[in-house]
């Protein structure tokens, strides 16, 4: 991950996410808030929510909003999102029902991200 967000910060633009106000992310997983404080630093306004408290105490030292829940568990309270992101932690959750969940806080034209490590640059697959 950490090579995608090196090359794409620059670029990373909150536009792609077709809203005309402060993009609002979910980080699903969010442990440290490595991949939120990205999205943060291009103005979008993110929630954090990871199931270990340790981890989300470390978020929110880093200046990151999380709440500790299982994504799948997670209470959003009728909050909406224009993209739900898991950098790193998709495959802990339930793919039916955090799918399903996803769904649920998605705006109508919100975006799932999911992302991982890649050992090898773009281009240099086989």
């Amino acid at each position: 991950m950490m090579w995608w967000l090196a090359a794409t910060r620059a670029t990373l633009n909150p536009g792609f996410l077709q809203c005309a106000h402060e993009p609002g992310v979910l980080d699903v997983g969010c442990g440290t808030g490595i991949a939120a404080r990205q999205f943060q630093a291009v103005g979008c306004r993110v929630l954090g929510v990871d199931p270990d408290a340790r981890m989300v105490g470390l978020a929110r030292r880093f200046g990151v909003k999380a709440e500790v829940a299982k994504f799948e568990d997670w209470d959003h309270a009728g909050q909406a999102f224009d993209a739900v992101i898991a950098g790193q932690a998709w495959h802990w959750v339930d793919p039916v029902a955090g799918a399903a969940k996803a769904a649920q806080v998605l705006r109508p034209v919100g975006r799932l991200a999911v992302f991982w490590n890649s050992f090898r640059p773009p281009g240099r697959r086989r």
